[in-house]
């Protein structure tokens, strides 16, 4: 995960405040510590696999279940595991906006090739 690089997309694409970017990207690269790199996540399935992991409901925290992904959780279970589905969320949004800007400029940097 390019930290800065997906800090300064909350900023200035999202909008969102200093200490809630800081947040987002700890999550993010809290999950890297149990997880392979996001960058790696993404390519191979757009990080599917790891949200479905984050799936706990509030049944699950009733019936004391343990949640799927394998990031230990001070505190709540069900808070825990939905403070960091949406730090995952994002970072696919980034990625997705990534691959757009880039569609963007070859599109604008090269020559069409006429079909037929």
């Amino acid at each position: 995960m390019n930290r800065n690089l997906f800090h300064n997309w909350l900023r200035s694409f999202k909008k969102l405040d200093t200490t809630t970017s800081n947040a987002r990207t700890s999550n993010c690269a809290r999950i890297e510590k149990y997880y392979d790199d996001l960058d790696q996540l993404y390519n191979t399935d757009r990080c599917t696999n790891l949200i479905e992991q984050f799936g706990y409901s509030t049944t699950d925290k009733k019936l004391n279940r343990e949640p799927l992904h394998k990031i230990p959780i001070d505190g709540d279970l069900y808070t825990g595991t939905h403070t960091l589905e949406p730090a995952v969320k994002l970072y696919i949004e980034f990625r997705d906006n990534a691959i757009i800007e880039e569609l963007e400029y070859i599109g604008e940097h090269f020559i069409n090739i006429p079909e037929g």
